[in-house]
């Protein structure tokens, strides 16, 4: 299972999405970009997708507008466009991180839309200077670290060892996996990862 489709960067504003991006990639971690230009139907479905980063407002990005027509994009872009197939953890890459929580009971609603077993949220602001770039990559890659192994530690007491490790050699099918064993939803029902 190639990096490039399990680790996926949405963003509707390139700057940001480059950013995170190489970022990524400086560290060991190959991510498949998607820039959202408001025509999903270009984005190839990414099957094996397990870690998605996703910017929340794509395309409107304006404060006090109606969040659930933001949450609406993302939804349909999982479900049309991303299509995974097994458990994820969402990364919401904004600058709104107070909207984690509300996005992942909205996609919980969905009944189409393949649900994340964790929305986290990775603060735009703490991490782009007012360009839009990377103002530390070491210190974004630390902070994307620390809150998912954070979160798979609260799941089942699982580390992350060596995961995105400046100097390590990234293997994604080891945070892939704790991901997988840490699934959980609110139906009791178990999620399968498909190969």
């Amino acid at each position: 299972m190639p990096d490039y489709q399990t680790v996926i960067a949405i963003d509707d504003e390139l700057a940001h999405l480059t950013g995170l991006a190489n970022s990524l990639k400086s560290h060991g971690v190959q991510c498949q970009k998607i820039h959202y230009t408001g025509e999903p139907e270009k984005i190839e479905p990414c099957p094996y997708a397990r870690l998605i980063f996703a910017d929340l407002h794509l395309g409107s990005g304006i404060l006090g507008s109606d969040p659930t027509t933001d949450f609406s994009v993302l939804g349909t872009l999982l479900e049309d466009s991303i299509r995974p197939t097994g458990p994820y953890l969402m990364l919401l890459w904004t600058m709104y991180p107070d909207q984690a929580s509300a996005l992942q009971k909205f996609l919980e609603r969905l009944n189409d839309v393949p649900k994340p077993t964790a929305v986290l949220a990775l603060a735009k602001a703490d991490h782009l200077d007012s360009k839009g770039n990377v103002t530390d990559e070491a210190e974004l890659i630390k902070a994307v670290n620390e809150l998912a192994k954070g979160w798979v530690s609260s799941q089942g007491g699982l580390a992350l060892a060596g995961v995105w490790g400046a100097t390590d050699n990234h293997d994604i099918d080891t945070l892939v996996n704790e991901i997988y064993e840490s699934r959980w939803t609110d139906t009791g029902r178990k999620v399968e990862l498909e190969d």
